[in-house]
């Protein structure tokens, strides 16, 4: 039976995430093996790779090197990279890779046991490969956990002009003020934003396009030991909001955020804490302003305390 090859497309992306299936696409013929190939290579480690696939893998991404990324790894004493004899690859199979994971990379490259001063001599190498300028200046998508130096991802975020969707890790808080400050020039663009600290209300108003919001990890300690006052939250316009996740032990005025945001497109609501639930006040304003503002709210978690289930009874009436 002969397919033709809008069809094998469209089977191909209904088996996106059945690699199994995917890889016998590479052993029926040229035209079966060039449509599983991108599709294969969008996300190479979206299931866990055993020792032997990540050294495969990387002997593939090692072989679109230039020769000259490749002498300047020798001359650093780094030519035991090199395990096999060098061969063109069939396919330019890096640039249909679409989902960066660098520390997928890292793991790879540490499975040929290479010295940890190495390790980002290597990866500035593979960054000269034609598909990572294209990669890095074209970012939908980053998931960025700080280091001592943030000043090269600050770099990567300001020439970013489509990022949609970002996650920051932050481990300091002095470090977060500086991150915020590259983020509010991407925040036309940006839908999908999630920090583990718990910004002012002045850096979310810039977001008018969020649809969803994560703020504040109760476990995170970067940042000084006092609630998050939002004085100001008059000025922030999240129209098109519809997924808050909040840090509820962080902030003093989350009813009052869900009040002036107008709830109305919230589908979800996920309030977080890091201990005993003990305002009891603030926790039955919190549920009167969903239940008064979220007429369209399917998901809801919150801590609570007995003293609220009369006002909780409201929230499950209404829903």
């Amino acid at each position: 039976m002969k397919f033709d090859r809008d069809v094998l497309y469209l089977i191909t992306k209904n088996l996106q995430n059945d690699s199994i299936s995917l890889y016998s696409f590479l052993l029926v013929n040229k035209i079966w093996c060039e449509v599983a190939v991108p599709v294969l290579w969008k996300i190479p480690g979206r299931i866990p790779l055993t020792k032997k696939a990540g050294s495969i893998i990387f002997n593939v991404i090692l072989s679109h090197l230039s020769e000259d990324s490749r002498d300047i790894l020798k001359k650093q004493g780094i030519d035991y990279l090199f395990t096999e004899a060098y061969r063109p690859p069939s396919f330019n199979y890096i640039i249909f890779w679409r989902h960066l994971d660098l520390q997928l990379l890292e793991n790879m490259i540490k499975l040929r046991n290479v010295k940890e001063s190495n390790i980002n001599i290597i990866i500035n190498e593979l960054s000269n490969i034609s598909w990572a300028e294209q990669c890095f200046s074209s970012l939908k998508s980053l998931h960025y956990f700080d280091n001592d130096d943030i000043s090269g991802s600050l770099t990567l975020i300001e020439n970013q002009n489509n990022l949609n969707e970002i996650q920051i890790d932050c481990c300091a808080f002095a470090q977060s003020n500086i991150i915020e400050k590259s983020l509010i020039k991407k925040a036309d663009t940006i839908q999908h934003l999630q920090t583990n600290w718990d910004p002012e209300d002045e850096f979310l108003s810039y977001f008018v396009n969020l649809s969803s919001l994560k703020i504040g990890d109760p476990y995170w300690y970067g940042y000084p030991n006092n609630k998050t006052n939002w004085c100001h939250l008059e000025k922030v316009s999240l129209p098109g909001l519809k997924v808050l996740i909040a840090n509820i032990d962080s902030h003093q005025n989350l009813d009052r955020m869900i009040k002036i945001i107008n709830g109305h497109h919230l589908h979800e609501i996920t309030l977080c804490h890091n201990g005993l639930v003990s305002d009891a006040n603030y926790h039955r304003r919190l549920i009167r302003a969903i239940y008064q503002n979220c007429p369209n709210l399917r998901y809801l978690s919150m801590p609570m305390m007995e003293l609220n289930f009369p006002e909780f009874e409201r929230v499950c009436l209404k829903y």
